[in-house]
């Protein structure tokens, strides 16, 4: 044998041996070298060791190590070939990734996300070639890069339609917008695909992705500015001179080197947010100048507060790193935050586009006029699981016995024995098999829970609650097994369902009505607090049912809760102030948008980690409350406007001060531990305070979805919007109590 095959397979064995072991093994070929050496005559160095391996005047002993080595080198000759195979199969396929913790310091971006990072890869060849590989950023890549292609299309076939069609100064003015979305997702796409490259190609690319925002933002904003003020030339060229220098200060901002630096992320993220908001000052400009009505007909400021929404909730949870912070490790190839903001801005440009043609039709019109498995065992106390243990070894001793009869009967050669011992096998097999069967349906009736004093701390919340409590579950079937059986979530997790199932059945019930009976409009407006309640109860069924899983999976499934709560407040309030202040546009958009705004606050509050933990309970319960009862003031506002009679007649106020009650003393029930403070143990499993919560959470619901209604068809009995005065102060004041 070749001898540098021979240290080929040293090699070999040193590689795939697994590390402990690899010094034993290493010992052993030394030892087996050292033995071939003594036993063979000493060799000049002329002479190749081939021939002193195959000499036929070697001793006995000599020839039968050396066939042994022969015979290994055969054995392993063809699974060496197949793992070269294989490496290089792999090569071909499989992208390298490492962990955060092996990065470099100028690859660390977002510690939430643990594996699937690229290494430094210094050569533009393999970066390009990683796009068609999995790993964090190819979600990024892909989202910007077909946005690309797909802008360049558009902007071709905007730019070759023919003059009559399409005027110069539109192809222009449409061209400023194409540039800079074709720029930005361009510069993103390159970035993202180049970054692992080295520290200058990163810094580089980093630049020119903050320079292609600053320049999608100018490219939206041109073609805005020229259609709102179409006949006003002053104006339109004082805003772009304006929108120019902040987008030059911008670029000039990000050319700072710390500024692409992760602890730079919040900052980055207001920038961005504050020169974006300034195209609100111009819009609101053109609603003071052409009226609210007309702005939102024929200036298409709707998808401007489209466009605005999604910007500002992808920058948001790209500075907060939302989800991945809510559960690090689960994100990291798939939604999280950075391909949420990458389809995020590609669907804002295309909503940017339609609102811009949307206004060129609209200045083309007026032009004469005006201008988003673990085993069981492992879950049961310490002394079912050691006898659970016991049967299993004895389980595996009685198979190994059983196996190989006439093995032990040639060991024993005593067929005697043989016969005991199949009998006594024979006698066993039946109880064995019954205690299998009855084990077996005691796990599928019997749910098995323990003491509060036995509970992991993850799993310690209410402390009045003493026994019927479930171990941890590492097993997402078992959790949802554990519905059916009785424990302290049991009436939590049905109370929820039940009333997720009924909101779903009213929903499909109520949107599937044909348009003559229900417009479009109601089915929206009822179709966000559909939509709200069956989130908050959806995440809360899951939250009970899933949170003994992990720590993990408790804490993501209980911010997800929270938000459920805040999704379900905003949600409840859009039906009431839209047929509340039907007439009155301006007072409704500005309560939805403090609603709104109130909501997004609550769940940044809620995605703090502490605010989880039980001794954060009281302040959970006065957040959400603070938050439900900013309700009363533009129900105030109403009875102070309408009259406190109409308010309680046909305004159906009285409907949400029913709801209040319930969610109040709800709240107030949850937080204080009542009835189970009272009586420990005695409300371990029926009504408990978090179970009395959630009734009174279904109730309140159902509650306010039937006072909604009676406003709605109030409101479709008086018809449409009528010109009417705003009653002075003295008819209300007199209407209060009359």
């Amino acid at each position: 044998m070749d001898y540098s095959y021979k240290k080929l397979k040293e090699q070999l064995l040193s590689d795939t041996i697994p590390f402990n072991d690899r010094d034993s093994h290493e010992q052993s070929i030394r030892h087996r070298s050292l033995r071939r050496r003594r036993s063979e005559p000493s060799i000049s160095n002329d002479v190749e060791p081939n021939n002193n391996l195959r000499n036929p005047n070697r001793l006995s002993h000599s020839n039968l190590y050396d066939q042994a080595d022969d015979l290994i080198d055969t054995v392993l000759e063809v699974p060496t070939k197949c793992v070269e195979q294989a490496r290089e199969v792999g090569k071909l396929v499989v992208q390298y990734v490492v962990d955060h913790s092996h990065l470099p310091n100028w690859l660390v971006d977002n510690e939430f996300l643990i594996s699937g990072h690229r290494p430094p890869m210094p050569s533009f060849k393999e970066c390009f070639a990683s796009i068609f590989r999995l790993h964090t950023e190819t979600v990024n890549i892909w989202t910007h890069l077909l946005g690309t292609l797909f802008f360049i299309i558009i902007a071709i076939y905007f730019s070759l339609r023919p003059s009559d069609e399409v005027h110069i100064e539109q192809k222009l003015i449409f061209g400023a917008f194409f540039l800079g979305a074709i720029i930005c997702l361009l510069c993103s796409t390159l970035y993202h695909t180049l970054y692992c490259h080295s520290p200058e190609i990163s810094k580089f690319f980093s630049k020119l992705d903050y320079c292609g925002i600053a320049l999608l933002i100018i490219g939206s904003i041109i073609p805005l500015l020229y259609y709102q003020f179409y006949c006003e030339f002053g104006t339109k060229v004082a805003y772009l001179t304006f929108i120019g220098l902040l987008g030059t200060g911008c670029i000039v901002i990000t050319m700072w080197d710390k500024f692409s630096s992760s602890q730079y992320r919040v900052y980055r993220a207001l920038l961005f947010i504050t020169f974006a908001v300034f195209g609100f000052i111009p819009t609101c400009h053109y609603m003071i100048r052409f009226g609210m009505e007309h702005a939102f007909t024929a200036g298409a400021i709707q998808y401007l507060l489209i466009v605005a929404s999604l910007y500002l909730i992808g920058a948001c949870l790209y500075a907060a790193r939302i989800p991945e912070r809510l559960a690090p490790g689960l994100f990291d190839i798939w939604s999280s935050t950075l391909p949420r903001i990458c389809c995020g801005c590609s669907l804002c440009s295309l909503l940017r586009l339609f609102k811009s043609y949307k206004l060129m039709e609209h200045a083309r019109s007026s032009e004469d006029s005006n201008p988003n498995q673990q085993d069981i065992r492992r879950r049961v106390p310490d002394k079912t699981h050691s006898g659970s243990a016991e049967d299993s070894d004895s389980k595996s001793t009685y198979s190994q016995n059983n196996s190989h009869p006439s093995k032990k009967g040639s060991i024993n050669g005593n067929d005697d024995d043989d016969d005991n011992e199949n009998l006594i096998d024979t006698v066993l097999e039946v109880p064995t098999k019954c205690v299998e069967q009855a084990r077996e349906v005691g796990k599928r009736v019997v749910q098995y829970v323990v003491d509060h004093s036995h509970l992991p701390n993850w799993l310690v919340d209410n402390e009045f609650l003493i026994s019927g409590h479930r171990p941890p579950m590492p097993s997402v079937k078992e959790c949802f097994a554990s519905i059916f059986r009785l424990h302290t979530e049991t009436v939590n997790i049905w109370t929820h369902l039940v009333g997720t199932v009924i909101f779903i059945i009213i929903a499909v019930n109520f949107i599937s009505r044909p348009s003559s009976e229900v417009h479009i409009e109601k089915k929206i407006t009822f179709g966000a607090f559909f939509l709200g309640a069956i989130l908050c109860l959806l995440f809360s069924t899951l939250y009970h049912t899933l949170h003994c899983h992990s720590p993990k999976v408790a804490k993501l499934f209980n911010k997800l809760d929270y938000c459920g709560i805040s999704i379900l407040i905003i949600a409840s309030f859009i039906p009431w102030l839209y047929y509340g202040f039907y007439c009155e546009f301006g007072t409704k958009i500005a309560y939805t948008l403090i609603t709104v705004l109130l909501g997004v606050g609550c769940i940044i509050v809620s995605m703090w980690d502490k605010f989880a933990s039980p001794e954060y309970r009281t302040c959970r319960a006065l957040l959400f409350i603070a938050f439900g009862l900013f309700g009363f003031i533009p129900t105030s506002h109403y009875a102070l406007l309408f009259g406190f009679k109409h308010a309680f007649t046909t305004g159906a106020a009285q409907w949400l001060v029913v709801m209040a009650v319930l969610y109040i003393t709800g709240a107030c029930l949850y937080a204080a531990r009542i009835p189970e403070r009272l009586a420990p143990g005695y409300f371990d499993i029926w009504f408990q305070s978090h179970q009395i919560f959630h009734v009174f959470v279904v109730a309140a619901a159902c509650v306010h979805f039937y006072g909604i209604c009676v406003l709605s068809l109030h409101q479709s009995s008086i018809g449409d919007c009528r010109e009417r005065a705003v009653p002075p102060i003295s008819s209300v004041l007199n209407s209060m109590f009359s």
